[in-house]
Formats: C-alpha cells, sequence, structure tokens
C-alpha cells in the first residue's frame, strides 16, 4: 500500500472526529432529552428516556454519516465504528456506576448499544445510497 497525504489526512481525521462525535452526541441527548421531556405523565418520561437514547444516536449517525463517506468511501463504515469506539469507553463506566436502578441501567446501556450500531449503519445506508446509480438525471434529458 502506497501511503499518500491522502492517506495521512484520513488516519489524522480518525481521533479529530472520534473526539468531535463524543461533544456531538452528548449535545444530541441533551437536545433530545427536551423533546423528549416535554409530556408530564410520568409514563412518558419514562418512555421518552429510551426514545432518547435512540433519538441521539439517529440524530449523531445524520450529523457524521455524510462526512464519513465524503472522506473515507468505502472504508467509511470501517471508520464510523473507530470513531465509535472512545465514547462508548467513555460512557461505559456510568452504566456500572449509577444507582442501580434497572431502568437507569438499561436506559444508559441502550444509549452505547445505540450509538454503536445506529452510526454505522446510517454510514452503510448513506453509502449505498450514493453509489445507486438510479438517482442521477437520464441522459437524455427525460424524467
Amino acid at each position: 500500500m502506497k501511503i499518500s497525504g491522502k492517506n495521512i489526512t484520513q488516519l489524522i481525521l480518525l481521533p479529530v472526529m472520534g473526539n468531535v462525535l463524543f461533544f456531538v452526541h452528548g449535545y444530541a441527548l441533551m437536545l433530545c432529552l427536551e423533546v423528549t421531556m416535554l409530556p408530564h405523565a410520568r409514563s412518558f418520561k419514562l418512555a421518552g428516556l429510551l426514545v432518547n437514547s435512540v433519538l441521539g444516536a439517529v440524530l449523531t449517525a445524520g450529523i457524521f454519516s455524510y462526512p464519513l463517506v465524503k472522506i473515507y468511501a468505502r472504508y467509511a463504515v470501517s471508520a464510523a465504528v473507530v470513531i465509535c469506539i472512545p465514547t462508548v469507553f467513555i460512557r461505559t463506566p456510568y452504566v456500572f456506576h449509577t444507582s442501580g436502578l434497572p431502568f437507569v441501567i438499561a436506559t444508559l446501556a441502550l444509549d452505547i448499544v445505540a450509538l454503536l450500531i445506529i452510526v454505522p449503519y446510517g454510514t452503510w445506508l448513506l453509502r449505498r445510497m450514493r453509489s445507486n446509480q438510479s438517482f442521477k438525471a437520464d441522459a437524455s434529458g427525460a424524467a
């Protein structure tokens, strides 16, 4: 494998994007928490916490999928997993050092699992969609 400037740039961007993902995901969780806590009934608040974990991961995937596909092309899914790993390692101890309530543990674990699954899957979907040539305009100009 020949080392080029593009490869070095891609390698340098991995830890940078990992750090940015950590902060963006945290902010996305806070933003989603504000939205999901609007109902005042307790049952809706408990469901809102679970939805918050998934919605935060979806928002993070929406932000990071396009840059990953643009920068890493066919290695975008691998890069997505690599940049999610530091966030998962930082957030994992909080699962075990909480109040011990089963619902809190489940919510924090869902947050970690959702991030680790949804960001690479969203990147894979976008990469697959971008490689589909059926969205391009017809050469004859017909719609």
